[in-house]
């Protein structure tokens, strides 16, 4: 059993000595204290050592693979031993979103990680920051004449990452999903989210829609890729609301997400009916009647739905 040591305590003398900066997250951090109990076992003097124990950390600022910034741990509970480690009651803070819960890994870098995680709230144009490292340069004259291709880095080409994560609030084009619970699936430049039914409101509006469906971001491109696929209910109109199915793309969640999109909103109900999203304007356009396409004005909550002839 250990008193309170510092991390920086195993970069020096004994902790060289017996490789304890491998520790699980104390190899990856600049500053913190840890505290627990360890097991140090090495077979042969030629074989490196292997730990195992349980621990506490505080304070902990955590460099992490593809990761822009540090995720600040106030504190964390690990248990590991060679094959796995087990990180429970999390709580940290990564760039202003406050988090917690828990995280299952294999002790090898390019092992899967599972993840259950609570964030306070946090806004979606966030995600354009976390993936950013996962954007490849734009084709440069060799690229296009195919003599030369920027290599996926290992981090993104080993990332297998899935759980889940529960947000109180989401927030997104001036409005709020809330609470939101996503099941995520990262592997390689593949992240997809699937998401449980949910409410989306405006501040001071009395309506709200309601989406489930799944977000799918293809990464590895000079700008990102993002797929919407939803179902959609009560989007609000300026006569009643709107249901039906969502599929757009886009290439960021920032404040210019709109210029982006594109795709279609097919609606069941008051008609049917396609919403249609170009270079970031919309158009609605009649399935099953002779009516002619009409452009619609912002802004789009409520929706201006075009009045019968």
């Amino acid at each position: 059993a250990t008193q309170l040591l510092s991390v920086r305590g195993l970069q020096t003398g004994v902790g060289l000595l017996v490789q304890a900066s491998t520790l699980p997250l104390l190899a990856h951090s600049r500053n913190g204290s840890w505290q627990g109990n360890l097991r140090y076992n090495r077979l042969e003097d030629a074989a490196p050592g292997q730990w195992s124990g349980r621990f506490a950390v505080r304070n902990l600022d955590l460099a992490l693979a593809g990761v822009p910034g540090s995720l600040n741990v106030s504190t964390a509970n690990i248990a590991f031993d060679p094959a796995a480690i087990a990180v429970r009651r999390l709580r940290a803070e990564w760039d202003g979103i406050e988090l917690e819960g828990e995280a299952d890994f294999s002790s090898t870098a390019s092992g899967p990680v599972r993840l259950n995680l609570l964030c306070a709230e946090a806004d979606l144009s966030l995600f354009d920051k976390l993936l950013d490292s996962a954007r490849r340069a734009p084709s440069g004259l060799l690229d296009k004449m195919r003599l030369r291709r920027a290599p996926m880095p290992d981090w993104l080409r080993t990332r297998n990452v899935s759980g889940q994560i529960e947000f109180k609030a989401l927030h997104f084009a001036g409005g709020s999903f809330g609470p939101l619970r996503m099941m995520l699936t990262w592997k390689g430049n593949i992240a997809e989210a699937s998401f449980a039914p949910a409410e989306f409101s405006l501040p001071g509006q009395p309506l709200a829609a309601r989406f489930d469906g799944k977000l799918r971001a293809e990464l590895w491109q000079p700008s990102p890729v993002y797929r919407f696929e939803a179902n959609a209910f009560s989007w609000p109109l300026d006569k009643g609301t709107a249901s039906g199915q969502a599929s757009f793309r886009f290439a960021q969640f920032g404040p210019a997400w709109l210029d982006s999109l594109e795709g279609e909103f097919t609606t069941a109900q008051p008609e049917n009916a396609r919403i249609v999203a170009r270079q970031g304007r919309f158009t609605w356009e009649p399935v099953a009647s002779r009516r002619k396409p009409v452009s619609l004005s912002a802004s789009y909550w409520p929706l201006n739905w075009p009045d019968e002839p």
